[in-house]
């Protein structure tokens, strides 16, 4: 069993959640967990930001983060989950979370919710917006410090 070193009972910490994409297979993010993950959260127009983040971001880290995309679908009616769907996959072969219920917060209308949570689950960073060179880099930052953080250990080693 994990544990959480810091950051326990931080406000800002990621729960272990399980979400489906546009195939409809479940995935679940549990932490502890072993690498730090990227969440590219969109709506409709902030979709299309999505490779501007992670051509950087992919060049930068390579596998040793997971970058995940996530479409916020909170705002939009039931009925419409079997329109969007598909509209997702046509779009993209890449698997993307379908966030209907708000696990995620909304992004801004025009942009893309960036979220680099560190293996404990501890938030590492929120960024909101285009990717300018500075906020990659405030980004890639994030995920440095997160990679070269030891925040998570055995149970047994907390005792």
């Amino acid at each position: 069993m994990f544990g959480c070193l810091a950051f326990a009972g931080d406000s800002e910490h990621l729960s272990s959640f399980t979400l489906r994409d546009q195939y409809k297979e479940e995935t679940t993010f549990e932490f502890p967990r072993e690498n730090v993950v990227v969440f590219l959260v969109s709506g409709r127009r902030g979709s299309e930001l999505a490779r501007r983040w992670v051509d950087p971001l992919v060049a930068q880290f390579g596998e040793s983060i997971a970058i995940q995309g996530v479409a916020s679908l909170h705002s939009l009616p039931a009925f419409s989950r079997g329109l969007v769907r598909p509209f997702i996959a046509r779009i993209t072969q890449h698997p993307v979370l379908l966030d209907w219920e708000g696990t995620f917060p909304r992004p801004e209308k025009k942009g893309m919710l960036i979220r680099v949570v560190e293996p404990c689950g501890h938030l590492m960073d929120l960024n909101v917006g285009e990717p300018s060179e500075d906020q990659v880099e405030r980004v890639s930052q994030s995920i440095r410090k997160a990679l070269q953080s030891v925040t998570c250990r055995h149970s047994s080693e907390m005792n």
